[in-house]
């Protein structure tokens, strides 16, 4: 998530060896979504694949060691007060997506507290239940002087491909953490 709008040259946002591969700037939903790409990996956007309403969403498909992976990058404002709504377009997508994909993500700021008990919290986990989802973050990802929450997730059909999933305190952000995770090399 990014609060990048046209204004911001691309060239601003060199990182070594990664190239800015796709952008989605600010919209009505709020954030913008960034996503950098290792130079030689392929990968191609998936825009047939990106939700329209209730949160801003980037898709991709990206070739790593002979798999192909399907990955959603998702930002759902916490205003929204449509989480029913938008896990049912959500489905919709997933549906297509496991028809064509053996190997999906989810990532990104979805402002549903993974670890709370509520109406919000039901619908994703029933989600994950449905498409055989874990989510690969276990701490809590938004911490203010107020309160604590996870509601930034990593979800994936293939939880045993990946290590060294966490939050890392990165202090540049209202939510003071930004989730990683690392592929298996084998």
């Amino acid at each position: 998530k990014t609060k990048l709008d046209s204004s911001f040259p691309v060239a601003q946002f060199a990182v070594g060896d990664y190239f800015l591969q796709f952008t989605k700037y600010r919209n009505q939903y709020g954030g913008g979504l960034i996503l950098f790409i290792r130079k030689g990996t392929i990968c191609k956007r998936k825009a047939d694949f990106e939700l329209s309403q209730f949160c801003e969403c980037l898709s991709i498909e990206l070739s790593v060691k002979k798999k192909t992976w399907f990955i959603m990058s998702l930002y759902c404002p916490p205003t929204s007060g449509q989480t029913g709504h938008f896990f049912t377009e959500l489905s919709t997508f997933m549906n297509q997506a496991i028809n064509r994909y053996d190997n999906i993500i989810i990532i990104g700021d979805i402002n549903t507290d993974t670890g709370k008990i509520g109406h919000d919290a039901t619908k994703l986990r029933e989600f994950s239940d449905v498409f055989g989802l874990t989510n690969l973050i276990k701490e809590k990802t938004c911490v203010t002087s107020r309160s604590m929450s996870s509601i930034d997730a990593i979800l994936t059909n293939g939880p045993k491909c990946f290590q060294k999933s966490r939050a890392v305190s990165v202090g540049l952000s209202d939510y003071k953490k930004f989730i990683v995770t690392r592929m298996k090399s084998h």
